[in-house]
């Protein structure tokens, strides 16, 4: 098994069969955005 990094400041991993088990398979990324609004109070 050949593991190959989309950074490119990284090499390949080679490993055996007996190394890792692929258990499933990654088909998307959910993201939930926040949004903060900052206030600022000032006291006299």
């Amino acid at each position: 098994m050949l593991l190959m990094p989309e950074n490119p400041k990284y090499e390949p991993i080679q490993l055996s069969d007996n190394q890792a088990n692929i258990v499933g398979m990654a088909i998307g990324l959910l993201k939930k955005e926040i949004k903060f609004s900052t206030f600022i109070i000032k006291i006299k």
